[in-house]
């Protein structure tokens, strides 16, 4: 299956544009997946897992641009890389430093990590509305529990006020589903 990705990967047209992301598993363990997305000379949309990652220590940005650069020459794409789609965390942007860095010195990219990060319009979405909704609170309604007769009565009042409403009842859903 490798074999198939890195055939596809080499035989597309375009650059190779890249997200991730690290998040803990039940079992308490951290991972951290790579995904790539790119054309193929079919014009075909391609995204497909790269690599998943058991991630052993600090989710510092060095320690992540290791796990991203090691995906990365594993599958020999070092010179096809373009933009990545990750949330705001302060650790990606010295994930994306590091990587310019490397690329840059080992004479594959200009990758400039600011200009080609695209920021995770989900993740920049849910941040202004805790802003909005719960102020400097920002853990406020992170517990999970079923709704109550309050809760729905509240989904009802926000659902009255329009399409600000419409927008708070939905990311009400969001942080409320595992999903």
């Amino acid at each position: 299956m490798k074999q198939e990705v890195k055939a596809n990967l080499h035989g597309m047209l375009a650059k190779i544009h890249f997200s991730f992301d690290m998040w803990s598993g039940p079992n308490q363990h951290a991972y951290q997946a790579v995904v790539a997305h790119w054309v193929d000379r079919n014009g075909h949309l391609h995204a497909v897992l790269l690599s998943l990652h058991r991630f052993l220590g600090a989710h510092s940005g060095l320690n992540q641009a290791d796990h991203l650069w090691q995906t990365i020459t594993d599958y020999g794409i070092a010179p096809f890389v373009s933009m990545f789609n990750v949330d705001n965390a302060t650790n990606n942007d010295t994930v994306l430093v590091v990587l310019a860095e490397r690329l840059r010195s080992s004479g594959y990219s200009s990758f400039d990590p600011v200009a080609d990060r695209l920021r995770c319009f989900g993740h920049v979405i849910n941040l202004v509305m805790k802003r909005i909704l719960w102020g400097t609170d920002i853990h406020a309604y992170e517990g999970e529990r079923p709704p109550n007769r309050a809760d729905i009565e509240e989904l009802q009042r926000w659902h009255r006020v329009g399409p600000l409403g419409k927008l708070h009842n939905t990311l009400t859903y969001i942080l409320k589903t595992p999903q």
